[in-house]
C-alpha cells in the first residue's frame, strides 16, 4: 500500500508540474509581439545605417544613425557630442516615426533631450527626407537649453569592397560645406 501511495503522488506532483509548465508557456507565447509586426519592421526600407546632414542649431553637420530591425535606435551626434537612443516604428510601406533621448553636461549642469522625427524613404531605397524637432532641459530646474525644427536628408550606407588606399582617396575628397 504504501509503494502505490508514493507512486502516485509522485504520479500527481508529475502532473501538476506538466500543466504549471504548459500554463508558463502559453503565457509566454501570449506575450510575446505580434510576429506579423516584426517581419514588418525587420522588411522595412529604414532598416540600416543612414548619414545624415541637419542643422541643430549651430550650422549643418553630419550624424551616423543605425535603424535596428527590432525597432531600436541609435545614433553618434556630432563630433564629440552625446550618443542618442531611441525607437522607431513603421507608419507606412516607406515611412516611419522615430524619437531618441540623450543627455549631456553644459558647464557642469545635467541636460536631458528628447527628439521626434518622421521619415520617408525613397522608392529606390538609398535616401530619406526627415522632419524633427528637438527639445533639451537642463535636469535641475528644467529650463530650456536648446530647442528647434530640423529637415533631416539622410542617405543609407551600403557595403562596398576592398579598393587600393588611392581609390579610396580620390573617393573621399572632401565635399562641399554640407546643407541641410
Amino acid at each position: 500500500m504504501r509503494r502505490f501511495v508514493i507512486s502516485l503522488s509522485v504520479v500527481v506532483v508529475l502532473l501538476l508540474g506538466g500543466v504549471a509548465a504548459m500554463e508558463r508557456v502559453a503565457t509566454a507565447q501570449d506575450a510575446t509581439p505580434d510576429t506579423t509586426a516584426l517581419m514588418a519592421m525587420a522588411t522595412h526600407p529604414i532598416v540600416g545605417t543612414w548619414r545624415f546632414v541637419r542643422d541643430f542649431g549651430e550650422g549643418p553637420t553630419i550624424t551616423y544613425g543605425i535603424f535596428h530591425a527590432d525597432g531600436t535606435y541609435f545614433q553618434q551626434a556630432y563630433a564629440g557630442g552625446p550618443l542618442n537612443f531611441g525607437a522607431w516604428e513603421p507608419t507606412g510601406e516607406r515611412t516611419a516615426d522615430m524619437r531618441f533621448r540623450q543627455v549631456y553636461a553644459v558647464d557642469d549642469r545635467l541636460v536631458e533631450a528628447e527628439a521626434r522625427y518622421a521619415f520617408t524613404v525613397d522608392e529606390a531605397g538609398d535616401a530619406l527626407e526627415g522632419q524633427g524637432v528637438y527639445v533639451s532641459r537642463y535636469v535641475d530646474d528644467g529650463s530650456l537649453d536648446v530647442s528647434f525644427e530640423t529637415a533631416s536628408p539622410g542617405t543609407r550606407i551600403t557595403a562596398a569592397p576592398l579598393v587600393s588606399l588611392e581609390t579610396l582617396i580620390a573617393e573621399t575628397e572632401p565635399q562641399a560645406t554640407p546643407v541641410p
